[in-house]
């Protein structure tokens, strides 16, 4: 087999390999995303089920507003090939949240046309909480 022949394919092969590392990084990226859905616990008095303990989790870790068909792929990616709920159900759980974290000064914010997103100020009392509780 010539050298330039050689060269080529070992090009090609080098080329398929960079393409791979680089779709294999951004699954990467997607697998921490979705494992941050069920890394955090709610505090107890705030009394979420857990379709509304998994969405508050997804906002507790991402700063910035996630969006309905987002929340939706983020909660329901291992069921692949199903049907997923509608995302009107997202309005509905963001609704009993909003419910449940009035009484403690907490709130879910709003960006039209980009999402829903926790303030600074309710992530950091969220965070802060197990200090918090006998106070409340």
């Amino acid at each position: 087999m010539p050298q330039s022949v050689v060269e080529d394919t070992l090009r090609k092969r080098i080329v398929f390999l960079e393409d791979r590392v680089s779709l294999l990084e951004e699954q990467n990226v997607q697998l921490s995303e979705l494992l941050k859905v069920d890394t955090w616990v709610p505090p107890v008095a705030l009394k979420l089920n857990k379709a509304e303990s998994r969405v508050m989790g997804l906002l507790f870790h991402h700063t910035e507003p996630l969006t309905k068909c987002k929340i939706i792929d983020l909660l329901y990616w291992d069921v692949l090939g199903k049907d997923h709920p509608d995302s009107r159900i997202i309005n509905v759980l963001i609704c009993r949240i909003r419910k449940k974290l009035k009484p403690y000064n907490l709130e879910v914010k709003t960006v039209w046309g980009q999402g829903f997103y926790l303030p600074d100020t309710t992530r950091q009392t969220l965070h802060d909480w197990p200090t918090l509780i006998d106070r409340v």
